[in-house]
Formats: structure tokens, sequence, C-alpha cells
């Protein structure tokens, strides 16, 4: 540094000069130094020591900023949204973040000096050896993908990163949880599963009400007209109890495509569950205890009342059957507010007011391998002829139709829990139309075009209305209904069509009918209800729809109320 005046002086030199001559002095050997120069020398020391306070509050300022950055650093180290472990080449843990710990549920203090293939699956552990070998012995960062042990919960699913550091003795490892990543892709792919297989049941639902339309409908007819001691009387009622049987398999997979045809209103669940809690007690026997809880001030819910009962049927009677000895079962609904938090693990489900339907029991409950096949067609853990397999699909059906969410959670040997949570409505509850007709008020004398590519059905359906009184013209297509039109049209009061015919479909045969008979009704009946709306096609207003199969009573009922049905205000 430099100094006042042409000498310039170090530390070293200044203190050494000053010693020299305090021992000369001492000793007497050397100059007793002037007042000058003993000032002079007071005066550098004076310089010197203000030049070190200096020195040392800088170096005080660089190590506390030092020791803060360290600090940032470390927090960002070790909450990083991520696991960080340091590994030698044999994989033994020599260094790890909280971040690690915490994904792993163990103390880091723990987990120093452990070999990491302790949190392996021992299936797993040749692939993470090889995985080590390949970063040691190649150099490059490598990604391994597994589950991980964790003590108390479900293992870790997670992404490894690891690469080669220093001199190739150790490599870093990033630890990324995509447990709950994995979770939502295994939902999504199980929710295009369950649309997959919808799609197949529907159409095999469509063909066999088809065919059960034709069987019911002239069983009913021969039933009619046998006389009451017929021997043939008897084939012919057990030919209709297993097309009756057949019907409701149909149904249950229409239910579970969500292609059933619902009649939604407002409705109270609670007073559903206790006008059911009789029938229920019945249902589950003396041996299971049932109880049901409904919340005072239930919000409404808009969903078809009949098919919450078979909802409620069938989830009681599973309980029933996981129970053979006896339990409990509980019935609740509760109204519940979901945040944003508590639905992030259902995506499929947003935040808001929802009524809650709780079903739990303490039944032997079910493994992870049937509660992943608890909602496919046909699958069952019953005894061969106990069961279709097809009740939770039914019910995963009509729910997923009614816009709801259900969610079930099971352990084996403790029971299950299922909750449906269905979407708040405003409004009051709605009550259901009633209709008393007899059949003799059926009858009719108007013309009716009837509309239906499959023979049998078709026969069936002129038979039935034929002799009801009503005029019938066929057609098995739409192009030869609308030729039909085209001679008769001012005659027709009601066309009868299937909805999925080949070229002219029937909602094309409504509208151009409807644009040349402004007056002209339409009944339209399919096996597969919602075809039409699937593709984005809604059915014409002011149309009835009549679900197949059905039998003569319901078709010569159906008939009669959409030829009586008013007709809505012309606007202007």
């Amino acid at each position: 540094m430099s100094r006042d005046g042409n000498r310039s002086w170090d530390d070293e030199e200044l203190r050494r000069c000053a010693e020299e001559r305090l021992r000369r002095a001492k000793a007497g050997t050397g100059p007793i130094l002037s007042q000058g120069d003993a000032e002079k020398i007071l005066h550098e020391l004076a310089v010197h020591q203000v030049e070190l306070e200096m020195v040392n509050e800088e170096l005080r300022r660089a190590n506390e900023e030092s020791e803060a950055a360290l600090a940032r650093y470390t927090d960002l180290y070790d909450f990083a949204p991520v696991g960080y472990v340091t590994l030698d080449i044999g994989g033994k843990i020599l260094s790890a973040n909280l971040t690690a710990a915490v994904l792993l549920e163990t103390d880091r203090s723990r987990m120093i000096h452990l070999p990491f293939q302790q949190f392996v699956p021992d299936g797993d552990r040749p692939a993470f050896k090889a995985f080590l070998k390949r970063i040691f012995e190649g150099g490059a960062s490598e990604v391994w993908e597994a589950n991980l042990l964790r003590e108390g919960e479900s293992p870790l699913f997670v992404r490894i990163e690891a690469v080669l550091s220093g001199p190739g003795q150790e490599c870093r490892a990033v630890l990324e949880d995509l447990t709950e990543q994995r979770k939502i892709q295994n939902q999504i792919r199980q929710a295009h599963k369950m649309e997959a297989i919808g799609q197949l049941a529907a159409g095999i639902a469509h063909d066999f009400n088809n065919l059960l339309t034709s069987i019911l409908g002239y069983s009913e007819l021969m039933i009619h007209r046998l006389s009451p001691g017929d021997p043939g009387m008897h084939m012919v009622e057990e030919i209709r109890k297993a097309a009756t049987r057949a019907a409701v398999l149909t149904r249950q997979l229409l239910a579970f495509s969500r292609r059933q045809v619902l009649t939604p209103r407002i409705v109270d669940l609670g007073e559903i569950i206790t006008g059911m809690e009789m029938m229920l007690r019945r249902l589950v026997g003396e041996d299971i205890d049932l109880t049901t809880a409904v919340e005072p001030g239930l919000w409404s819910i808009k969903a078809d009342p009949v098919q919450v009962e078979q909802i409620l049927l069938n989830l009681a009677a599973n309980s029933r059957d996981a129970m053979p000895r006896g339990g409990g079962l509980s019935i609740s609904a509760a109204n519940v507010m979901l945040t944003e938090s508590s639905t992030r693990k259902h995506p499929q489900l947003s935040a808001g007011h929802y009524v809650a339907l709780t079903i739990q029991d303490t039944g032997c409950g079910m493994g992870e391998e049937t509660l992943s096949h608890l909602f496919e067609p046909f699958y069952t853990t019953k005894e061969v002829g106990k069961g279709t397999g097809l009740g939770m699909a039914s019910v995963y059906g009509v729910v997923k139709q009614s816009g709801a969410h259900i969610d079930v959670a099971s352990e084996v040997g403790k029971g299950t829990t299922v909750r449906i949570c269905f979407p708040r409505v405003v409004g009051r509850e709605e009550k259901a139309e009633t209709s008393d007709g007899s059949l003799e008020s059926l009858v009719g004398t108007e013309t009716v075009l009837v509309v239906e590519d499959e023979e049998f059905v078709l026969g069936l359906v002129k038979r039935v209305l034929m002799e009801l009184g009503y005029t019938v013209l066929a057609a098995g297509c739409g192009e030869e209904a609308l030729e039909i039109l085209g001679k008769k049209g001012a005659d027709v009061r009601l066309i009868l069509t299937d909805i999925v015919m080949p070229r002219i479909s029937g909602r094309d045969l409504a509208l151009r009918a409807s644009e040349r008979f402004p007056g002209i009704r339409v009944l339209f009946m399919s096996g597969y209800p919602r075809s039409e709306r699937e593709k984005g096609e809604e059915l014409p207003p002011d149309t009835t729809f009549l679900q197949k199969p059905f039998s003569p009573a319901i078709l010569a009922r159906t008939v009669r109320e959409a030829l009586d049905r008013k007709s809505p205000a012309k606007r202007s």
C-alpha cells in the first residue's frame, strides 16, 4: 500500500524495522530514535491498524454474505420439489436432502450410509444394479422409473435421473415423485377402457333389444289368445319370463354404457333413502345391522329416482353378500363442499356443492386387483350362477349419466365404503306424473306409419296396432316411408319410426315429414336410445321416445299418449 513520502512500507517491513530499532535501543548499540522518527513510526502503525480494521470489516461482511448464501442454497437444496441423493459406486447413500427423506418417509440421518436398494422392491433390484452400472461405466445421464418402498404407505412411483459427479466415484440422482401423475394416467386409461367397453355393450344391447321386442311381444299376444287351462300356457309364460330377465340384463348394459333413457327430475335423496329403508332391511336380512342417516336441510339433486333406488339396491345387495355372517351397513346422505384442493386427485370433479351418498359396510372388503376391475361388466367374484357381473357396472353407468362421481375405498378384512357425489341443484322437488289409463281406452282409429328395418319387429308392431283398431302403413326403410307419405301423407297422424336405419335415419325422416306435414306427430323407438345423440344430433322437439324392448301394452299406451298430446303453440 502507498504511504506519504518516497518510501513504501509493507506490513512486514514496518514491523521488522520497528522491532530492530527497539532492540538496538535497548542494547545501546543503535542510535536513539529522534522525535520525528518515533512520530513517523507511530503514524505508520496507526494507519496500519485502521487498514487492518477495514480489512477485517470487509472479511466479516463477506463471511456473513457467504453464510447467508449458504443458508439460502441449503434451503433450496433441502426443500426442493424433488429429492436429491448422492450415491457411491456400490449404491450407498452419501448424502440426501430433506425432500428425499420426506418422500421415502424416513429421517435423513438414518438414510446416510444405507444402501439405496433397501428402498427398492426385491423384484426390481437387478434392474437398479444395472441402472447403477450404466451410470458408472457409461458416464452419461441415465433415467429409471420404478416403485420405491416407504414406511406406512403404498409404494412411491418415482423417476430417477442420475449423472456422474467428480472423479467418477459417486453419482448425483434426482428423485421426482410421479405417484399422483401415474394415478391420474391410470384413471384416464381406465375411463377410456370403460368407454370402449360401454360402446361394445351398447351395441350388443341394441341388437338384443330388437330380438327381445319380438319375443316379448309375441309371447304376450299368445298368452292373451290361450285359455287359462291350455297346456301351452305354462311354456309361453316361461318364454316371457326368460325374455323379461334378458330385458333387465340389456337395461343394465345400457346403464353401464350410459345410453339408457333416464327421466331425471329434482328429488330429495333423503326421502328416497327413508322410503326404501324397510325394503332394504328385508333385502339385507336380520343378521346385518342397517343404519340410515340423513343430514337435516339436505340439498336437492337432479336424478332419475328409479335409478337412484336401483343404485341403493345394488350396493346394499353387494354389502349383504360381503357379510355372510352378519355385520354392519350404514347408508347416509350429507351436504358437502368440495374445494379445489380436495378435487385435485379426481380431475373429473370440479369444486362446488354436492350431496354425498355414502354406503359403508364391515364386510370382507376387496383387494387392489378386484378394485381395479370393479366397474367392468361381467366381472364378478361371486360363484357361477350367483351374479351377472353387471351390478356395479350399471351403478357406474347411471352415476356417470347423472353427472355424479363415484369413489370406492376398500380394505381386505375391514370393509368397503362407496361414496357418490351428486351435484347440488337449486329448485323444488318434482313429483312424477302418473298415468292410470286402462287398456280399453288405448284403442284408436287413426292412421299410423310404422318404419322399422327389422322385419320381425315391424310385423309385431303392425299386428298389435291393427288389433287396437288403427290403420297401419308399414315401411322397412326411410325411402319407402317417404314414398308412402308422398301418396298418403295427409292421412297419417303419427309416424312410429326406429332411429338407426340405413341411408335415411329416423331423425331425418321426421324432419322431412314435419316440413311437408306440420301437424304430424313422431314417436321414436330404438334399442340404442342415444345413438343419434352420440353423433351430436338431438332428436327434434315435440317428439316421444319408446325404449325397446317393449310389451304390446306399453306400445299401445305410448302410441295413444303421443296422439293425444297437445300440440305446442305455433310461433309467429
